[in-house]
């Protein structure tokens, strides 16, 4: 009962505020409006090369700002707006400012090969490691190898001939998924990969297939 008479005393007191100070009213209901109609998403489109980042902003609005994406795998999002892409497709990252939404629509491409270093990669009789072997990096910084999409190893390309895991090496374990039935995607890439400076120095493809 006493709730009741707490809402039914703040709604006569809002009446109230709205008869007596109408013109008030009315410029809060104005600057809503206009906040509502300022606030913007830095852009509605994009494309990005697997491993790209990129910021997206609001703007003409302070309020906490919620990121979130259609599709992690394809392309995620922080909660400072930065995107990452992960892999071919498309995803929409939206920005949540006041139960309105607003959308960025993210198409994320595979890279072409570059580069002159050499990739090659064996597979051992018990298809239990991934020999390779990777050389011809002029510069330091870091190579990743990708097995599926997934980061499997990670050195500096400051070897200026090669790298050598050959079969009897240490060479990359694979894991379950990597050893099922059929044809798995190896990927070699040196890059910079920054918000502000992007660019890919070496990226390679190769295949294996589990009988």
């Amino acid at each position: 009962m006493n709730r009741l008479k707490k809402l039914i005393t703040l709604l006569m007191v809002a009446i109230m505020l709205g008869t007596a100070f109408p013109e008030t009213a009315a410029v809060l209901s104005r600057l809503e409006i206009v906040e509502a109609a300022t606030i913007k998403i830095s852009q509605k489109k994009v494309t990005l090369t697997k491993w790209q980042k990129k910021v997206l902003a609001i703007s003409g609005t302070k309020k906490k700002v919620k990121w979130s994406s259609t599709d992690n795998s394809v392309v995620s999002v922080n909660e400072k707006g930065v995107i990452a892409a992960k892999k071919k497709g498309t995803a929409v990252i939206i920005a949540k400012v006041n139960n309105k939404k607003y959308k960025c629509t993210v198409t994320v491409k595979n890279p072409k090969i570059c580069g002159s270093a050499k990739f090659y990669i064996s597979l051992p009789n018990k298809y239990s490691r991934l020999s390779y072997s990777a050389g011809g990096f002029d510069k330091t910084t870091e190579v990743r190898i990708y097995i599926d999409n997934k980061l499997a190893e990670k050195f500096k390309g400051d070897y200026p001939y090669a790298i050598w895991y050959i079969d009897g090496g240490p060479g990359i374990k694979l894991t379950k998924n990597q050893l099922k039935k059929g044809t798995h995607t190896v990927e070699l890439v040196q890059l910079v990969s920054t918000t502000k400076n992007f660019k890919i120095l070496n990226y390679k493809k190769a295949q294996y297939k589990i009988p």
